[in-house]
């Protein structure tokens, strides 16, 4: 089905800044990740997910279910053990809540300009809580004083986005 709304892409200019970026993504935070799946996929119509685990950086464990419904992706996480906190915070302070809006992704077409991004994310003096580097793919997270929730910076080679693009899209 066609999208209702064509996309353009961001002119030179409006690459460098980082609202100017591909939005792909919209990330929640949880503390029962089956829960929070199966009310995303009974009453929001999620469905066809693909579950992903990853070491934090400070030794704790990362667990994310992905699923696309048309041009977005919707990342639901939970962590556990050190470094798990900055993900568990926004939805240990909602305790009757499954789920805390976390993050909007981005992705970044290349390592120079997610260098870029990341430099004048840290020139203005914003918190950048969550920076790793693994195989083919780098992620930032920065914290702007004006916006309620991160935005995270993804750049990747090919094969990080050939797997990006292999999860069934509702």
């Amino acid at each position: 089905m066609a999208l209702l709304l064509d996309r353009m892409a961001p002119d030179e200019a409006a690459a460098t800044k980082l609202l100017g970026q591909e939005h792909f993504q919209v990330a929640y935070v949880t503390t029962d990740l089956d829960r929070a799946r199966a009310l995303l996929s009974d009453e929001l119509g999620l469905r066809d997910y693909v579950r992903m685990s990853a070491p934090l950086p400070d030794g704790g464990v990362l667990t994310a279910d992905f699923a696309w419904a048309g041009p977005l992706m919707y990342e639901i996480i939970h962590a556990t053990g050190a470094g798990a906190d900055f993900f568990q915070d926004a939805v240990l302070a909602q305790p009757s809540s499954t789920l805390a809006f976390h993050h909007l992704g981005f992705l970044v077409r290349s390592r120079e300009q997610w260098e870029h991004l990341l430099a004048d994310a840290r020139s203005r003096g914003w918190a950048v809580p969550y920076l790793v580097h693994r195989v083919g793919r780098s992620v930032f997270m920065v914290k702007t004083p004006h916006l309620p929730h991160y935005l995270e910076y993804i750049a990747m080679d090919e094969r990080a986005l050939k797997g990006m693009r292999a999860p069934p899209r509702a």
